[in-house]
């Protein structure tokens, strides 16, 4: 009433404020509404990690309604990247094929339509593996969707390539016995139904706390340990250090030591001084003297990986920095240290942010030859040397058969010691 002005007064600000209040105490409508809010920019800020929070809130306490808006906000997360392939296929797909199977009618142009739009979303630019999988989750979470005429429509609005992945993955398996053809016919349909039978209900999935889409102050990323490599974070200790860092040096040598003590915190793991190094290291050249092309290519990966607020340009600055390391003629180390943060960072091994990351290193000269030919020093498949799909399997392989590198744990381990007689000096 207040947002509309019938018996209040109209007030944006004061109706979103309620809002606000209502979704903290746990109400689901308030949540949907206080999304719209954000997004449209009524009362307060236009803002889509809020908009997704709050949408994730909904959807986790069961809304239909939330599940299907993360599912339309899917289709334009092209660049912040903040949803991911279980919100913008399986979850969606569930809703239809619960939909479908409660119905009982059969399949028209609007279930038609709303599959086609489940399949022709960001996730066309996804590897063929990831989307397939989330399909397969899709029909965990809604089984009414395994009925005959329901896999009937779900096999006509897919891309062949599509339908023949699936095929292969239940051929691998072994429900599928018959030779993978892209069909999608009555023997893929039986294994696929078979497949989700032995699979069971697929788990519950907590939001992660990466894109949870909190803000961070002064619009810069927050400082976070987003993965622990067994040193424990001080963030307050961080915050301190960074701060005094920051003041305005000076001279020459303030200058260097503020540099110094930011390098230091990014190697402790502070993402606010990885952030700023990275997006700083191909102009500044005090930084390159200071922080190795290893590093920051490390630093750059933790950053795009977390996409924390503020830093949704970082790929642009990580395109940058390898120009200037293949011109430094060091793009081996680059691809030493990309094969390494790879190896240590689970999340750098999810197959569509492999490929969105190797996606970028292909814009800029050397960064996809320095990884093949650091692969080719290790005696491992080289790849195409294109950051194509050869590679991306080439660098995954390895990081399983290899398993954790240990060098991001080995940086913050010494790192920490020194951040801690950087803390002692200032006392």
């Amino acid at each position: 009433m207040t947002r509309k002005g019938v018996f209040f007064a109209q007030d944006d600000r004061a109706a979103t404020q309620m809002l606000l209040k209502a979704a903290q105490a746990g109400d689901i409508e308030a949540m949907i509404h206080l999304a719209k809010a954000y997004d449209d920019g009524l009362g307060i800020a236009k803002d889509n990690r809020e908009r997704i929070r709050w949408l994730r809130e909904a959807a986790k306490r069961g809304s239909i309604e939330a599940k299907k808006k993360l599912g339309d906000a899917f289709t334009f997360d092209w660049s912040d990247r903040l949803l991911s392939l279980r919100e913008g296929v399986s979850e969606p797909l569930a809703v239809w094929s619960n939909r479908a199977g409660e119905s009982r009618l059969e399949m028209n142009s609007f279930d038609d339509m709303t599959l086609s739009r489940i399949f022709r979303r960001r996730s066309q630019n996804a590897p063929i593996g990831p989307i397939a999988a989330a399909v397969m989750d899709g029909l965990r979470l809604g089984p009414h969707g395994l009925r005959e005429e329901a896999l009937v429509a779900m096999g006509r609005a897919m891309q062949p390539p599509l339908r023949m992945e699936i095929e292969r993955r239940l051929a691998s398996d072994g429900f599928l016995k018959e030779t993978p053809d892209g069909f999608f016919g009555p023997q893929a349909r039986q294994a696929l139904r078979a497949w989700v039978a032995a699979r069971g209900p697929l788990p519950d999935e907590a939001a992660s706390a990466d894109s949870s889409g909190k803000a961070a102050a002064a619009g810069t990323p927050a400082a976070t340990n987003a993965a622990p490599f067994g040193v424990e974070f001080d963030l307050a200790l961080a915050n301190t250090l960074r701060a005094h860092a920051w003041r305005t040096p000076a001279n020459e040598k303030e200058r260097r030591a503020s540099i110094a003590t930011l390098a230091q915190l990014a190697r402790y793991g502070d993402l606010t001084s990885r952030f700023g190094l990275m997006t700083n290291y191909h102009k500044m050249p005090l930084i390159r003297q200071l922080v190795t092309p290893a590093e920051v290519t490390r630093f750059a990966l933790d950053v795009m990986i977390t996409n924390p607020k503020g830093a949704e340009k970082a790929s642009f600055d990580y395109m940058f920095n390898i120009t200037s390391i293949f011109q430094a003629k060091q793009s081996v180390r680059l691809g030493e240290a990309f094969i390494d943060a790879v190896r240590d960072d689970k999340r750098l091994q999810d197959e569509e942010a492999l490929a969105r990351i190797l996606a970028h290193t292909m814009m800029s000269p050397g960064g996809c030859a320095g990884i093949s030919a650091a692969l080719r020093q290790r005696k491992a498949q080289a790849g195409d040397g294109e950051c194509g799909t050869a590679t991306r399997a080439a660098v995954l392989a390895y990081a399983t058969a290899a398993g954790p590198a240990g060098v991001e744990a080995k940086a913050r381990k010494a790192a920490a010691a020194a951040v801690a007689k950087l803390a002692a000096g200032l006392k």
